[in-house]
C-alpha cells in the first residue's frame, strides 16, 4: 500500500514538473523558421548571433521597426509592460497597493499625457515607424499564449493590453525624470534657509567659478532675489553630478566614440543590444525594449552616444494657498489651480 502511495505522488510529482516545464518552454522566443505575421510589407530576415544579438535584414526600416518590436517582445516584453505602467501611473493595476503611491505621482506629472500629445504632434514618418513597431509588438502578444513570459505566470488571468505608439514615447520622459532630480537639493536648500545665512548656503554650493573655462561664455546675469529671501542668487539646485562621453583619436587616425551611460545596474539591464540593416542604411548598437530608436550606436559613418549633465532641469516653486487651498497667491490676486 505504501509503496503503491510512494508512486502515485512520484508520478504527480513528476506531471506537475513536466506541465511546470512545457509552460515554461512555451515562453522562450522562436529564434528558427518561419512564421506568417500582418503588418509587414515584405519578408524580414532575423538571425540571432551566439550572444544572442539579433540582426535584422528588412526593405524598408518600418519592416524593420517592426522585426525590432516583435524581437523586443520576445525577450523582454514583462520589462516593457512594467516601462509603460509605471509611466502611465497604472502599476497598481497589477501589483496592487504596493504601486499606489509611484500611481499617483506619475500622473500628478502626467507624463503618459505628454507622450499622447506627443504622438499626435509627430511627423507623418515618425507616427509611421511607432506604428509599425507597435504592430511588431502586438504581432506576438497575438500569436503568443498564457503566460507569455514567465513573470505573468504569477499574474494569473492578466491579459497585456495591445501596445500603443504612446507607449514607446513615455520612456524619454521617464528617463528625463529619472536623471533629472535636482528638485531636491532645491527643496535642501529652501529647508536650509530658515537656519543658514545664503552666504553659508552659498559656501555648500559654490557657485560655477568666473575664471573656470566655458563651452559658450556669456555674462552672468543675477537672478531675482527669491520672496522671502534666504536662497542666494547663485547656484540654484546645482549639478552634485556629471556623465561622461568623449571622443579620442583612433590608432588609425579615425575618431573613437567612448560613450558611459553609467545608470544603476538592474534585472534586466536596460540596454537591447541590435544590429539592423535595409538596403538604405545599416544601424548597430543600443536599443532600449519598448523604444523603435537606436538609442547609443552608429550607423557606420557617425556614432552618437547618450549620457547625462546632472544640470539644473527642474524647479521647485513654493506656493501659499488661499481660498481654502483650492487657490494660490500672485501678485494680482488669488489663481484657482488648473
Amino acid at each position: 500500500m505504501l509503496r503503491k502511495i510512494a508512486t502515485g505522488i512520484a508520478l504527480l510529482f513528476a506531471l506537475l514538473g513536466a506541465a511546470g516545464y512545457l509552460v515554461l518552454a512555451s515562453t522562450l522566443p522562436k529564434t528558427s523558421g518561419e512564421l506568417t505575421l500582418a503588418g509587414l510589407n515584405s519578408p524580414v530576415e532575423i538571425v540571432r548571433g551566439p550572444q544572442g544579438v539579433p540582426r535584422i535584414s528588412a526593405e524598408t526600416m518600418d519592416d524593420a521597426a517592426f522585426a525590432l518590436g516583435f524581437v523586443h517582445a520576445q525577450d523582454r516584453f514583462f520589462q516593457m509592460e512594467l516601462m509603460r505602467r509605471l509611466g502611465a501611473g497604472r502599476l497598481s493595476e497589477l501589483i496592487g497597493d504596493r504601486g499606489l503611491e509611484t500611481d499617483r505621482f506619475m500622473r500628478t506629472l502626467g507624463l503618459y499625457r505628454l507622450a499622447e500629445g506627443q504622438v499626435t504632434a509627430a511627423s507623418p514618418a515618425l507616427r509611421a515607424r511607432l506604428r509599425a513597431y507597435a504592430a511588431g509588438v502586438n504581432a506576438w502578444l497575438t500569436q503568443k499564449p498564457w503566460p507569455k513570459t514567465p513573470e505573468f505566470i504569477a499574474f494569473i488571468g492578466f491579459s497585456p493590453e495591445p501596445w500603443r505608439p504612446a507607449d514607446s514615447l513615455v520612456w524619454g520622459k521617464l528617463m528625463a525624470t529619472r536623471l533629472a532630480n535636482n528638485w531636491r537639493t532645491e527643496h535642501l536648500r529652501l529647508g536650509l534657509s530658515a537656519r543658514l545665512t545664503p552666504e553659508q548656503i552659498d559656501f555648500l554650493w559654490p557657485a560655477y567659478p568666473a575664471e573656470a573655462p566655458t563651452l559658450h561664455p556669456r555674462p552672468a546675469a543675477a537672478l531675482p532675489a527669491p520672496p522671502g529671501g534666504g536662497l542666494g542668487d547663485v547656484a540654484h539646485g546645482a549639478p552634485s553630478t556629471a556623465s561622461n562621453a568623449w571622443v579620442i583619436a583612433g590608432r588609425d587616425g579615425a575618431p573613437l566614440m567612448v560613450n558611459d551611460p553609467h545608470l544603476g545596474f538592474r534585472a534586466p539591464v536596460l540596454w537591447y543590444l541590435a544590429r539592423i540593416e535595409t538596403p538604405d542604411e545599416r544601424l548597430a548598437g543600443a536599443t532600449v525594449p519598448g523604444v523603435p530608436f537606436m538609442v547609443i550606436g552608429h550607423n557606420g559613418h557617425v556614432a552618437w552616444g547618450f549620457t547625462t549633465t546632472g544640470a539644473d532641469t527642474e524647479d521647485l516653486i513654493v506656493e501659499t494657498l488661499t481660498d481654502g487651498g483650492t487657490a494660490y497667491k500672485t501678485p494680482s490676486g488669488p489663481r484657482p489651480f488648473e
